[in-house]
């Protein structure tokens, strides 16, 4: 008797078990069911926000080319108006290659002291070489032209140039 109480009870447990097994499948099952349809609202409700926030952007974009737009048709407007009766594209054309000039004689003259320097920066190093070639008794080698000539030509020619640069500025 003890046996089949203790087989009835056993059996009894058993099935409330497999009761909550089944029980606990369904709401594990349940539960992934919901956990994706909140996924999918999450996303939903993300994507409306990207929506809201991209047709914001875009409206405030086409606000600023509006803006744009009517500056430009105000300057356009202030151009024409300040305009002589008298100005032609031929006189605007020339104005602007006028300018372009004045633009390279400046340039130029930048150019020109830029040179300036240059020589006189090599005339002096040619006059250092000399004078250290006079203070150490350095004899020239006989098959090479004489290194002195050579610096004396330097020293002439940077000095025409110089002299030469001058006037053109």
């Amino acid at each position: 008797m003890l046996k089949r109480s203790l087989m009835k009870e056993s059996s009894q447990k058993e099935a409330i078990i497999a009761e909550t097994n089944d029980k606990l499948q369904d709401l594990r099952a349940e539960k992934s069911v919901l956990v994706e349809q909140l996924e999918q609202r999450l996303e939903e409700s993300s994507l409306k926000r990207d929506k809201q926030e991209l047709g914001r952007c875009l409206q405030e974009a086409r606000e600023e080319l509006h803006n744009r737009r009517e500056v430009l048709n105000a300057s356009s407007d202030l151009l024409n108006c300040s305009l002589s009766p008298n100005t032609t594209p031929e006189n605007l054309d020339s104005s602007v290659v006028e300018k372009q000039l004045r633009e390279k004689e400046h340039e130029n003259a930048e150019l020109r002291k830029e040179l300036q320097k240059q020589n006189a920066i090599l005339l002096e190093l040619s006059e250092s070489v000399a004078c250290f070639v006079e203070k150490h008794s350095i004899e020239p080698d006989p098959l090479a032209p004489s290194m002195l000539s050579s610096i004396s030509m330097i020293r002439s020619s940077f000095s025409v140039c110089c002299s030469s640069s001058m006037v053109f500025s």
